[in-house]
C-alpha cells in the first residue's frame, strides 16, 4: 500500500457505517429529515461505487471520461494527510469547473479540516477526505423535491450558498 493511501477495506466500511448511522438517520435539528434523504436507497441497493483515491484531479478525470458506470454515486476515499483541506477543496472545485461540469457531473468534497456545519449539525465524515461524484441533474431534482418539503427551512444562507455552488439553487 502506498504511504498516501488508506486501508481501503477499513475506510470503505467506515464510510458505509457513517452513512448508515448518521447520513441516513433522521435528525431533530433538520426537521427530522436525515442529512441526506437519498443515501439509504443508494447504499441499500448497491448504487454507490467506492474507489480508493489516488490523485483527485486524475480520479475525477477518469470518472468524467467513463461516467458513473451505472451507479448513482462514486465515492473516492483519500488519506486526509495527503492534502490540506483547502488544497483538496480547490482541486475538487477546479475539477467541477473543468472536467466534470461539461459531463453533467459534480464532485462534493468532504475533508476533516473543513468543517461542514449547519443548524448545530456537523456533516463531515471526519476521518477521510472524500470526493463524492453524482449527476448534477439528479442532485438538482432531489434538492428541488426536498425544498418543496421544507428541508432547507432555517438553514444558514451562507451554508446554502456553498451547498449550491455549481448547482441549481432550488429556492430560486
Amino acid at each position: 500500500m502506498n504511504a498516501n493511501q488508506v486501508n481501503f477495506t477499513q475506510a470503505k466500511q467506515d464510510v458505509i457505517d457513517w452513512l448508515a448511522n448518521f447520513v441516513e438517520v433522521p435528525h431533530p435539528a433538520l426537521g427530522n429529515f436525515p442529512p441526506c434523504p437519498y443515501a439509504r436507497n443508494a447504499r441499500v441497493n448497491g448504487r454507490i461505487d467506492f474507489r480508493p483515491g489516488v490523485d483527485p484531479l486524475g480520479d475525477l478525470q477518469t470518472v468524467a471520461d467513463s461516467g458513473l458506470a451505472g451507479f448513482d454515486v462514486v465515492v473516492y476515499i483519500y488519506n486526509p494527510a495527503q492534502y490540506s483541506g483547502d488544497d483538496f477543496v480547490k482541486v475538487i472545485s477546479h475539477a467541477n469547473k473543468t472536467v466534470l461540469g461539461e459531463k453533467g457531473l459534480i464532485s462534493l468534497s468532504d475533508h476533516p479540516d473543513i468543517k461542514e456545519e449547519a443548524l448545530g449539525v456537523c456533516f463531515n465524515q471526519g476521518h477521510y477526505a472524500l470526493s463524492v461524484v453524482a449527476e448534477v441533474a439528479g442532485l438538482n431534482s432531489g434538492a428541488a423535491a426536498l425544498h418543496e418539503r421544507g428541508y432547507y427551512q432555517g438553514w444558514p444562507e451562507e451554508y446554502l450558498e456553498l451547498l449550491f455552488e455549481d448547482r441549481q439553487d432550488p429556492r430560486q
